[in-house]
């Protein structure tokens, strides 16, 4: 067998019957009786390194999958401690070598596809792995064959191997688990493509960004070093991070510095020395927030922090953050966020602090309450963690001399457009579209300012700008108001002007709709008329009035179906037809409606009719 310096290789030699000294057929016969299942799977081990070079063993019960593309089979090996075992089959299936077979190590969670050496294979990486002395977890190191033709399959792995050389110099440690993350995907589900030997995460599938090695009732470690082996894809780790936690909750976390980065290559074992010299030394958080500058849509929030190896952070309305912290839901939420690592130390404008808080629009007169929870060394953190100050921005004041002016308008049956200007030294223009009835609602003139520069309304930075509404109801009146707020928060003038959309283009035909009952329940055939014009397209809605399309959508007016049928005869639920019937499905006891409208050669329609009947 070669021996490569710093990598591990595994062969696995399979026979049919009990010798591996008889002749071997191509078609493989199976013969043999059913064996049974080990309960406990074993697995496949590290050797002890001789000169550096390791050497993978299979282990008596090992279990391995070999597919020709068209039938897959099991087979088991009763052989231990060798790098070459013979399996037997543990079902009755012939496998047929002469096109080629494929295998592969562990048979859970494996897809081998046909023998081909630049299809990919689909496995695992467990993100849970357990610990084994001096060796790794059981089923964690996939491994693949290359394609054979006959009885003999050479294994390769597919994946690497980290070695942590974990040492406490000051006490004796029982350490319950090691965690490594890192800023690529470490765990989880991958391809393999064996005649490249090369692994990489799917992105279609799941990839975990950490691994853990459960290392059970506890694993002694003092001034000697003891190994703890991770079986992880062959790439470049970044932002690596180790956590070891002891059996007493303690952890000590090493991080990897920022511009360094780990490679592991398949099969190779990489070996990192881990010198801890007081275990779980933690020193508590140190949060200071200040408020810098206070404008009227921005505040500068400086942060200091010390001993903190993450945080949360977020932006809320006062309100809203008191409501969340005293029903605990602040702490709740963090189970779905991830923590952030940094920056450690910031002094700026809050909107631009991290994520979390470049989505808050900050408004004038309002209170803010931007809070931290850090967590320590270990990763903890409680509600007594939580940091957070309190800001209000300056409210706007009457007495601007801004004033908006409108030009261009352009008006449709559904939509508007309006260029907005203001004069000079403008910092923001806010604007509002409302229809007679909901701008009676704010008869006074201060009603409207609270309106506009209360939170609702649209606003924008520049001298002018184009304004769009889409989606008006045709034939309605709007009014536009506009504000305009100076570089010194001050609001001038109120500006309103009113438009009316354009009516829908109804033709003079009237449809008329056979009511018929009896007919009706001869054929389920719905037919009607037209007079006072000519037709040449039908659009129809029928429905069971108790379905949600009629309750939800069209229940509320006749008018609105007009409405739909006329500007929107592209929406599933329209039909059209060039007959004047229509064909339906009627169920007894049932309650319905059918709308109808006539269009003519000019693409007018006429309005609807329609009926409600029982069938």
């Amino acid at each position: 067998m070669r021996k490569i310096q710093s990598f591990i290789f595994a062969a696995a030699f399979m026979a049919a019957a009990c010798s591996q000294t008889e002749p071997q057929a191509q078609q493989m016969q199976v013969s043999a009786p059913v064996t049974a299942h080990i309960a406990t799977q074993t697995r496949t081990s590290l050797e002890p390194a001789e000169a550096g070079t390791y050497k993978v063993n299979w282990s008596e019960g090992d279990e391995i999958i070999i597919s020709n593309g068209k039938s897959e089979g099991i087979y088991k090996t009763y052989d231990n401690g060798s790098p070459q075992a013979a399996f037997m089959p543990v079902s009755r299936i012939a496998i047929d070598f002469s096109n080629g077979v494929i295998a592969a190590y562990p048979t859970k969670e494996m897809y081998l596809g046909n023998p081909d050496p630049e299809e990919e294979i689909y496995l695992s990486i467990p993100t849970e792995q357990v610990y084994v002395a001096g060796s790794f977890a059981d089923e964690a190191m996939p491994m693949v064959s290359e394609v054979a033709y006959e009885p003999v399959l050479n294994f390769r792995n597919a994946a690497g191997v980290l070695k942590l050389n974990i040492s406490c110099s000051t006490e004796t440690v029982k350490v319950a688990s090691v965690t490594v993350t890192s800023a690529e995907a470490i765990s989880g589900e991958c391809c393999y493509i064996p005649a490249e030997g090369t692994y990489y995460p799917d992105s279609s599938l799941l990839s975990e960004e950490f691994v853990t090695l459960d290392c059970g009732d506890g694993v002694d470690i003092g001034p000697e070093a003891v190994p703890f082996h991770i079986v992880v894809p062959n790439q470049t780790y970044t932002g690596m991070k180790i956590t070891i936690t002891a059996a007493d909750g303690r952890k000590h976390i090493f991080t990897m510095k920022a511009d360094k980065a780990i490679t592991v290559e398949r099969a190779a074992v990489v070996t990192i020395p881990l010198k801890i010299g007081t275990f779980g030394e933690v020193k508590n958080p140190e949060v200071t927030l200040t408020a810098g500058d206070i404008a009227f849509n921005k505040f500068d929030i400086n942060v200091s922090m010390k001993n903190v190896s993450a945080y949360f952070c977020g932006l809320q309305t006062k309100d809203s953050f008191y409501s969340d912290l005293e029903n605990g839901f602040l702490f709740e939420g963090l189970q779905w966020k991830t923590a952030y690592t940094g920056p450690m130390t910031y002094s700026g404008t809050v909107s631009k602090f991290q994520e979390e808080c470049a989505d808050m629009l900050i408004e004038p007169g309002h209170e803010y309450v931007f809070w931290i929870i850090p967590q320590s060394a270990n990763g903890e953190y409680s509600e007594e963690d939580v940091r957070y100050l309190e800001v209000k921005t300056k409210s706007y004041t009457s007495g601007g001399s801004v004033t908006v002016s409108a030009s261009e308008l352009e008006v449709g049956m559904t939509e508007m457009s309006v260029k907005l200007s203001a004069n000079q030294g403008v910092l923001y223009v806010y604007n509002m579209l409302l229809t007679s009835e909901q701008l009676a609602k704010y008869p006074a003139e201060q009603d409207k300012i609270d309106l506009l520069i209360g939170g609702s309304a649209y606003f924008f930075d520049r001298m002018s700008d184009k304004v769009i509404r889409k989606f008006l109801s045709p034939g309605t009146e709007y009014t536009l108001i506009a504000i305009a707020v100076s570089s010194n928060g001050k609001y001038g003038p109120i500006f309103s002007m009113s438009f009316t959309t354009e009516d829908i283009p109804y033709n003079s035909m009237t449809v008329h709709i056979d009511k018929d009952l009896e007919k009706l329940a001869q054929d389920q055939t719905i037919r009607w008329s037209v007079t006072g014009g000519n037709a040449v397209e039908y659009r129809y809605i029928f429905s069971d009035m108790s379905k949600y399309l009629w309750t939800g959508t069209l229940e509320s007016s006749v008018d609105k179906a007009d409405e739909v049928m006329a500007l929107n005869d592209g929406l599933y639920y329209i039909n059209k037809t060039t007959e004047a019937s229509a064909k339906v499905n009627l169920d007894s006891g049932h309650t319905y409606i059918i709308v109808v409208t006539a269009v003519d050669s000019e693409g007018y329609t006429a309005e609807s009719s329609w009926w409600e009947f029982t069938y």
